[in-house]
């Protein structure tokens, strides 16, 4: 195992942390980054990963200069990433290599699938259960005709589709991508057809994919998927009312978090000085801090202006 960190760089708090961590570690084997980030992790038990696991060189060497630890495995192909906040979750490396406008745009487009694979489908069961019939004629006239309910139809559905999905990785990579597209548009037509769900439903439910799949990092996409089927019920018993509180008590659990110690829904919360790379890019000559999560004494990344030759607009 080796601890990679930017001395100065590195918060020394969270490094003897790591350390006295590895140190109570009594395991006699430990074969992958995974097991390694089980062992480390601050909440066992929480839903949201609180690391980040990554293959890319480039990453890994981005997050050693804003002063977070990279932990390497003999024989793993990936690297352990701490500690992690919820937004380098939700970043890639694409979005600081492009420029701006283009980061923002594909940061909103990644945030947008995941709202709307999170809430999409209770939302749908929430409004069409819930909702006066005068609002939702055309729904429930297509209901009408359906023996299962809009809840237990949605439910199917979702485990439908998320079994396509994990089907889709195991098959050759040549034929994943065919076996992920042919198999949801086949049992899609074949359910309608069939009258077990009606055709609404099925948009809801393809919209509500798509979105996970846009979600970058791969532990967090799982726990986008569990937390939908867990906020489908919550809509399916109390309506919106328990979508609301579901959202509420997410809230109010991701601001409890830590990974290393360090809060995990920060610099929102806590606030922190942070540079303008949240959910949108600022241009990267704006960006003078290195991370929220390093040491205090040496967070700037330049002491004078980035561009220098800009000062006459030249």
């Amino acid at each position: 195992l080796c601890v990679m960190y930017l001395q100065n760089a590195v918060d020394e708090s969270g490094l003897s942390r790591l350390k006295a961590r590895l140190e109570e570690v009594h395991i006699d084997h430990v074969l992958s980054i995974g097991a390694l980030e089980q062992l480390l992790e601050d909440h066992p038990f929480s839903l949201l990963p609180q690391c980040v696991m990554t293959e890319r060189p480039d990453r890994a060497a981005s997050m050693l200069l804003e002063g977070q630890i990279v932990l390497l495995l003999d024989g793993s192909p990936q690297v352990l990433v701490l500690p992690a906040s919820l937004l380098h979750l939700l970043h890639t490396p694409d979005d600081t290599s492009s420029r701006w406008l283009y980061g923002t745009f594909m940061r909103l487009i990644r945030l947008l699938g995941l709202l709307c694979a999170l809430m999409l489908p209770a939302l749908f069961v929430a409004f069409v259960t819930f909702l006066p019939a005068a609002l939702l004629t055309s729904i429930l006239e297509s209901q009408a005709e359906v023996p299962l309910s809009v809840p237990l139809e949605m439910l199917l559905m979702l485990i439908m589709f998320n079994l396509v999905g994990e089907a889709s990785i195991r098959v050759p990579s040549l034929t994943g991508s065919t076996l992920g597209t042919v198999s949801g548009l086949i049992l899609g037509q074949a359910a309608v057809e069939a009258k077990l769900v009606h055709p609404l439903l099925i948009i809801v439910v393809a919209v509500s994919s798509l979105g996970s799949y846009a979600v970058p990092d791969y532990s967090l996409g799982l726990a986008v998927r569990i937390g939908q089927l867990l906020l489908l019920a919550a809509g399916s018993i109390f309506g919106v009312y328990g979508i609301v509180l579901f959202m509420t008590a997410l809230c109010v659990r991701l601001c409890s978090l830590t990974s290393l110690g360090a809060p995990f829904a920060a610099p929102l919360s806590p606030p922190r000085a942070h540079n303008p790379d949240l959910l949108t890019r600022h241009p990267l000559w704006q960006q003078r801090w290195r991370t929220w999560l390093g040491s205090a004494e040496n967070n700037m990344r330049s002491r004078g202006r980035m561009r220098g030759w800009d000062r006459r607009g030249q």
